[in-house]
């Protein structure tokens, strides 16, 4: 997170019941956390309507910008008191009621009040005894803490505390470790927690140990303490992978050595082709995702996402894709990538999951309007500079669907073919199901491959959280321990399908995610592929979905209590954080399937979608694009 302030997930035991007095406060709030109105100390904590009230530690007030126990220095209260220049803090907990709250550590804090500038701030190292490196956190103690500081007027002491720890920089441990929580490794009831290289030292309350798992203080029957978590039926690799960044490109985009891109299929790997959403604009910092971002030298195709069938016709969804005053609109922009890039293709995408199959069966259910389609899409994609159609109908469900389809397909090649006279022709393609029963039912395998330039294959979401269990969703080949429908749910058995039905490998490009799907364990003890769940992981603070982060929130995991894994006979990723189970692609398991497409002679790679992969290069210490970039140096080189 952007925040200054570190937010820890820790015990509070605090003096209140767990309903407030106001039960009434959160009826109409969002869950969350808000301020006391007329106790600066106190906060509600909602859940689903329901009011829990928290107390801050003494000494700090709640502060409603950064949902924390903050300075008071640092609040707006109009209560706030005025400090001392050597006050005493004496923090308070009660065994009564045990509850999850938000707190942080409060970085020392200087602000300007009438010209003097206030900072708190401990003794020299020189006055520091191992004893004193050690403070309460989540304690379960009717016994008061105190801890003094001192108020200065200078903020430049080398060694600086707060309510929660003490910062030495004496101390080495974090200096090769990620910003998070790990555990003392000579101390089960000790924890480290990393912040930019600094070292801070906790020690959980008497009779609590550090959970490494939940990254808290817990009842010691919760903690495996000395203990090494043990693998699960399948094979499983903890990895430590050493990501590669000297191919990436971290400059502004070269054109000397873009990919060959083309309509057919490329030396190498074939066609890398990139999807492209029009409302990964909306995610807010770090995660916001434009036209711009676009590099058009690492992919073959790019095929922008989605517009819509208004009866017959296609209508943009998005107002900013069409030009506007003052503004190209990001069909314009898209498309100005070939300046960059002239041997790259701009496809636009119809259709989509949250398009209505409906619409789509309408459309082409008579003569006349395939006619009026096929006849206003040539001129929708020629006059905004699109090289093709990429169709995405989800999904024909009968027979007579299919065969409209089919129809649609043809007529539309015959289109391209007549409006082309000699010249570049628009390309057609499709973009296609990965089970086994929508295969059978929606497609007409050897008609289709006649009228399509390829087949965009969606190899993923093979697996997800509706199914209870953990699985990787897009597992290069078939696990050991799969029986039935599911040895079908891999790429190996979907491809081969495929060509046994009458596709010509050439004509299949085979998806990969830029995303993890992503589970909650059920069992802490019951880690691996297989494992029970109950339901999707926590949503991403950018992509902001439950069960689903992009590889850079995937990234935001690694370290600390975070563990990676590769199940072999798959050759797929997965992450376990904490509780969080994560099945994702990363640039090994990538190259892998790079491998196999080449060594197959299959078409090529489609990713959905590049907003997803890390690129800014501001969150996996892996270049811009770590993913698309690992794909082409093993593509080309």
């Amino acid at each position: 997170m952007s925040s200054t302030y570190l937010v820890l997930v820790i015990l509070i035991v605090c003096a209140y019941t767990t309903e407030a007095t106001q039960s009434s406060f959160c009826n109409i709030k969002a869950s969350g956390l808000y301020a006391d109105p007329k106790d600066c100390s106190k906060f509600y904590s909602c859940l689903d309507s329901i009011t829990f009230q928290l107390l801050c530690p003494t000494g700090l007030y709640f502060n409603e910008v950064h949902k924390v126990c903050d300075w008071p220095v640092n609040v707006q209260c109009p209560k706030a008191p005025q400090v001392d220049s050597t006050t005493t803090v004496t923090s308070v907990f009660s065994s009564s009621v045990l509850l999850s709250a938000l707190t942080t550590l409060p970085e020392r804090s200087t602000r300007t009040d009438a010209d003097v500038t206030v900072s708190w701030t401990a003794p020299t190292t020189d006055t520091i005894t191992s004893s004193s490196l050690y403070t309460n956190i989540g304690s379960v103690s009717t016994a008061a803490q105190t801890i003094n500081y001192t108020k200065t007027a200078h903020g430049d002491q080398a060694v600086t505390t707060t309510m929660s720890g003490l910062i030495v920089p004496s101390l080495i441990f974090c200096s090769d470790k990620r910003d998070s929580l790990y555990a003392d490794p000579m101390d089960c009831g000790g924890f480290y927690q990393c912040h930019r290289g600094y070292t801070y030292h906790f020690q959980c309350g008497q009779g609590l140990l550090f959970n490494a798992l939940y990254q808290y203080c817990d009842w010691p029957y919760n903690v495996k303490c000395g203990k090494q978590q043990t693998g699960q039926s399948e094979t499983r690799v903890e990895t430590n992978f050493q990501y590669s960044s000297s191919t990436v490109r971290t400059g502004p985009w070269s054109t000397s050595s873009a990919p060959r891109a083309s309509g057919s299929s490329s030396p190498g790997c074939g066609k890398i082709v990139c999807y492209v959403s029009n409302w990964s604009k909306y995610r807010f910092g770090d995660g916001k995702f434009t036209v711009d971002n676009v590099n058009p030298n690492l992919c073959t195709h790019v095929i922008y996402s989605f517009v819509k069938l208004s009866g017959n016709r296609l209508v943009p969804i998005e107002l900013t894709d069409e030009p506007s005053e003052g503004d190209v609109g990001n069909f314009a922009r898209i498309t100005r990538l070939k300046m960059l890039n002239p041997k790259l293709k701009v496809l636009l995408a119809v259709g989509g999951w949250s398009s209505s199959s409906t619409d789509f069966s309408l459309m082409a259910s008579s003569k006349e309007s395939r006619e009026e389609f096929v006849t206003t899409i040539v001129q929708f994609l020629r006059q905004r500079n699109f090289d093709g159609l990429d169709f995405d109908w989800e999904y024909p469900a009968n027979e007579a669907e299919k065969e409209l389809l089919t129809l649609l397909c043809e007529k539309i090649r015959n289109a391209f073919e007549l409006e082309s006279q000699g010249e570049s022709r628009l390309l057609l393609t499709v973009a296609v199901s990965a089970g086994k029963w929508t295969i059978d039912t929606a497609y007409n395998i050897p008609r289709m491959s006649t009228a399509v330039d390829f087949f965009n294959l969606m190899t993923y979401d093979l697996h997800g959280p509706w199914e209870q269990k953990t699985g990787h969703h897009s597992p290069l080949l078939p696990g050991s321990w799969e029986q039935s429908y599911e040895a079908y749910l891999n790429i190996d058995w979907v491809v081969k399908y495929w060509v046994s039905q009458g596709a010509p490998k050439a004509k299949l490009v085979i998806g990969s995610p830029l995303y993890g799907r992503t589970f909650t364990l059920a069992d802490m003890s019951n880690t691996g592929v297989m494992s029970p769940t109950f339901g999707g992981g926590s949503p991403g603070p950018y992509t902001n979905e439950a069960g689903f982060l992009s590889y850079y929130e995937v990234c935001q995991r690694r370290g600390g209590q975070a563990h990676e894994y590769v199940i072999e006979s798959q050759k797929a990723p997965y992450m376990v954080y904490g509780n969080q189970w994560i099945g994702y692609d990363n640039q090994v398991s990538l190259r892998e399937k790079v491998r196999y497409i080449r060594q197959n002679n299959y078409g090529g790679i489609m990713l959905w979608e590049l907003s997803f992969d890390d690129f800014n290069g501001s969150f996996c210490r892996e270049g811009k694009f770590p993913l698309l970039t690992a794909i082409n140096d093993e593509c080309y080189n």
